[in-house]
């Protein structure tokens, strides 16, 4: 039997973002799932629909759409991701009031605003709201996870929403956002952007450019519109134009505006010059930013989903000294979110940010400088020497790259310049799917083992549901990556290729245990949102009994598949471990040509030796 590696599966979890019990218990991914398949469902144009003329007739804004017919929608959602030999299901019913409780999770989440009204921050069941710019990122996203071919994908992608690079976050099987140091020192380099970006009420506004179609002009057609397939002739080079949501007032730092961000590539909008008073003093800022806009800037341009996790995001902010309250209401205490409560970089957050030589020397407002790139001894930017530093990349391997949220981080954006991000994605998915399967190898232990009957058929229904749940992360798996039809298929040799498709093979003969076979059918959401009202504060992450997880709630795969199984849980165990042989096999195959072919050239990259306090210099 093949043996995962254990680079990921073994090494030390890193820390939790923990919000607090305001925030949300519903898992990010069924609620992005949910939200794009609504967006399909709905075929949202840019155009007004056909209608005889009315003078009294509502103004049509492209990809809009009534809060009350998307609850009616949502009664039976359900997208089909069509391959050759497995077609992948995901279908949720959902009643109205849970429906409306969702759409309005949306509203909040800024995926989408109300076009009539953009500083309205509540939504009604007579509103009109709209697709924000990350919402069509968040959109283009699943769809690229689920396998949704590109010219399948709503037109809503192709359009001149589609501006946002959005940052995305890592979160743990509990749904908490994982983060290290590095992420938090990312995040504040995208935050800041490569040159300030100073509000004034004549700036010119921002030259953008269709985010799909830059990553993905030189090798696929385009929907000419949301109700014909493909446009034959390659578009060479995307189009730039300014964006549709662009105003001066709306996208001012002071507005109430419910999205003010369309593209995240010139940062957050700062003050320039700003007088303040300090100690019975005046000073003169260079450039600082409310904590009001720092929200708004991580709710807009990054995966969050809540405004608390944004708050804790900025709190971190504080604690690594990347930025620091400049007025005295708010020095020294915990992170505001108020337009009011203004901050700076300190010279950390200068250091990372490469803005030194933007700040005068006699405008120093926070503490001395420290090493920010330490993370617990697993890496090291100490080292006055280009040689020692270069020795301490060396150091630095690849297990540690994917075992610290903020480098592997960098790392998949290293990846995705190069083509090949699905590498990361696919080996990080298959070690996750090698933890439930081992989850569901206790399980076995343990009900082998038990002499209590009553305590046997509770670890069967466990059983049951953890090895369908195993079954539907190895077919996402099979349709995401190791097909040779899958849109992010990833290199292997031809004869590990053959191994995947024969052990994915579907056979026509077996019988399927109802409760296998429902539970293969994603749950409805009515399942998913009783977990919102739970508190798990205080829990332990890790359960430390059999019988506890045979009592856990098992999560909703995600996916449905029309697949016929091996009848009886004991055989479709048996066929679980050829599939884990078999994708043993890949994960050290998707390792060692990371390890190989990526990881060189990522460890001599100008990020990577700059984010370990090597100073280099831009070619």
């Amino acid at each position: 039997m093949g043996v995962f590696p254990t680079h990921l599966a073994n090494s030390e979890a890193p820390r939790r973002l923990r919000p607090g019990k305001s925030g949300s218990r519903v898992q990010s991914k069924s609620t992005v799932d949910i939200f794009t398949i609504l967006v399909i469902q709905l075929q949202l144009s840019d155009k007004a629909p056909k209608q005889k003329y009315n003078i009294f007739a509502k103004q049509h804004y492209p990809f809009s759409f009534d809060v009350s017919k998307a609850i009616e929608e949502m009664s039976q959602l359900k997208l089909n991701v069509v391959q050759e030999t497995v077609t992948t299901t995901i279908s949720y019913t959902i009643k109205p009031e849970l429906a409306f409780t969702l759409i309005k999770k949306f509203f909040s989440a800024k995926l989408l605003h109300n076009p009539e009204a953009r500083t309205e921050n509540h939504v009604s069941l007579d509103s009109v709201v709209q697709v924000t710019p990350k919402g069509v990122a968040i959109v283009s996203q699943v769809c690229k996870r689920l396998g949704v071919k590109r010219d399948k994908m709503p037109f809503i992608v192709y359009s001149n929403f589609n501006t946002m690079n959005l940052f995305q976050y890592d979160r743990s099987e509990s749904n908490r956002l994982l983060y290290s140091e590095y992420v938090i020192n990312i995040l504040v380099t995208n935050m800041m952007a490569n040159a300030p970006n100073v509000w004034s009420p004549s700036q010119k506004p921002p030259i953008v450019q269709n985010v799909f179609e830059h990553e993905t002009c030189d090798f696929f057609s385009h929907p000419t519109s949301s109700n014909e397939d493909i446009l034959p002739p390659t578009i060479d080079t995307p189009k730039v134009f300014v964006s549709p949501f662009h105003h001066k007032y709306f996208t001012n730092m002071a507005s109430d505006s419910h999205v003010q961000y369309y593209e995240s590539n010139t940062g957050i909008r700062l003050y320039k010059n700003r007088t303040l008073k300090a100690e019975d003093k005046e000073i003169t800022v260079n450039y600082c930013f409310s904590g009001k806009s720092v929200v708004q800037w991580l709710m807009d341009c990054t995966a969050l989903l809540s405004i608390p996790e944004a708050m804790e995001i900025g709190r971190l902010m504080v604690k690594y000294e990347l930025i620091i309250p400049v007025t005295d209401d708010n020095s020294g205490a915990d992170f505001t979110n108020h337009r009011d409560a203004l901050y700076t970089l300190t010279e950390n957050g200068r250091q990372i940010c490469r803005w030194e030589s933007l700040y005068e020397a006699s405008d120093v407002v926070g503490s001395q400088s420290t090493d920010v790139f330490s993370q617990e001894g697993n890496f090291s930017g100490e080292g006055s020497s280009s040689a020692e530093s270069t020795e301490s990349c060396k150091q630095v391997s690849l297990e540690q790259i994917l075992s610290d949220p903020g480098m592997r981080c960098l790392f998949k954006v290293h990846l995705e310049k190069e083509c090949s991000g699905e590498n990361v994605e696919a080996y990080i998915q298959l070690v996750d799917f090698a933890k439930s399967k081992k989850r569901t190898s206790q399980l076995w232990k343990l009900h082998n083992n038990c002499q209590s009957e009553a305590k046997r058929a509770l670890i069967s229904e466990a059983i049951e549901k953890h090895t369908a749940s195993c079954y539907s992360m190895a077919f996402h798996l099979y349709s995401t990556y190791l097909s040779s039809e899958s849109e992010c298929d990833v290199n292997l040799d031809y004869n590990l290729r053959q191994d995947v498709r024969k052990v994915m093979q579907i056979r026509g003969d077996w019988d399927v245990p109802d409760s296998v076979s429902e539970y293969l059918k994603t749950p409805t959401y009515e399942k998913i949102l009783d977990w919102e009202t739970k508190d798990d504060q205080g829990k332990d992450e890790k359960t430390k009994e059999g019988e506890n997880i045979a009592e856990q709630e098992a999560k909703p795969p995600g996916d449905v598949l029309e697949e016929e199984t091996d009848g009886s849980p004991a055989n479709l165990t048996i066929r679980l471990d050829d599939i884990y042989t078999v994708f043993a096999k890949v994960a050290h195959s998707i390792y060692k040509l990371m390890e190989t072919d990526s990881y060189p050239r990522f460890i001599r990259s100008e990020e990577y030796m700059y984010a370990l306090g090597i100073k280099t210099h831009k070619a």
